[in-house]
């Protein structure tokens, strides 16, 4: 199996860091996810709770320090955990020079696994992060990585598919995410306001587009659009996914 691993700047600024996972404030109202979903400890983490770890900014003020980022539990086993943030916790383009639409060579790629990676985690929860082996789509070298979106196929799995509207998309209530408030006061995001969805945006997944230069996302209804939007708009959610040890 080919692989790229992307490790360089994971070390950088970890004499930088603070401990400490952040504190738990107002982030955002919830339309999301897994109906009902529950806060538990790390320890006690089964499929479609929710967890803390690690601290991003969300709630719009700096100058209160970072909140605690809350995680849907997608799978355990083997003492280890597959996380999904449950809000969208930035707006950026797939690949900021609009050219690149695999995984392997985007520029939100190197973000998520080093500026992200380094402002949201603590050194001790550096420890806890796995390396994950992505298998990507099209041409694109399979990758190791700390920090990852979900592929089309996982979306699918993670994901129970709920009805099916009138145009034959399926329409998911499990699979919409809400952006933060933080995420929010950039001027570059698309939030859609009216029925159930109100407050929901659309998300990136790693999976290149059927457009040209695309990547497939998750849509403000919790339909996966496979052709995809432009990489270079910047107007889609950051989800991220980690896998962690629970033990």
């Amino acid at each position: 199996m080919k692989k790229r691993i992307l490790a360089g700047a994971l070390v950088g600024a970890a004499l930088l860091l603070t401990v400490g996972c952040g504190k738990k404030d107002d982030k955002q109202e919830d339309n999301t996810s897994v109906a009902g979903p529950v806060l538990v400890e790390l320890e006690d983490a089964e499929k479609g709770n929710l967890v803390e770890f690690g601290a991003y900014e969300q709630d719009g003020n700096e100058e209160n320090g970072k909140e605690a980022v809350e995680w849907l539990v997608l799978e355990v086993k083997g003492g280890k955990a597959l996380l999904l943030s449950r809000y969208g916790l930035d707006f950026r383009p797939f690949d900021e020079s609009g050219k690149e639409a695999s995984w392997e060579n985007c520029s939100l790629r190197a973000w998520l696994n080093t500026e992200f990676y380094e402002n949201a985690f603590t050194q001790e929860e550096w420890d806890s992060i796995e390396w994950t082996t992505l298998q990507n789509s099209g041409d694109a070298m399979d990758t190791e990585d700390k920090v990852f979106l979900l592929s089309v196929e996982e979306a699918e799995k993670y994901f129970e598919k709920d009805e099916k509207g009138a145009d034959g998309r399926d329409y998911n209530v499990h699979r919409v995410a809400a952006p933060t408030k933080a995420a929010l006061q950039k001027d570059n995001n698309t939030v859609y306001n009216g029925s159930w969805y109100d407050g929901n945006s659309p998300y990136w997944l790693r999976t290149t587009g059927s457009f040209p230069i695309a990547a497939a996302i998750v849509d403000y209804n919790g339909d996966i659009y496979d052709a995809g939007h432009g990489v270079g708009e910047p107007k889609d959610m950051i989800r991220p996914a980690i896998w962690i040890e629970l033990e």
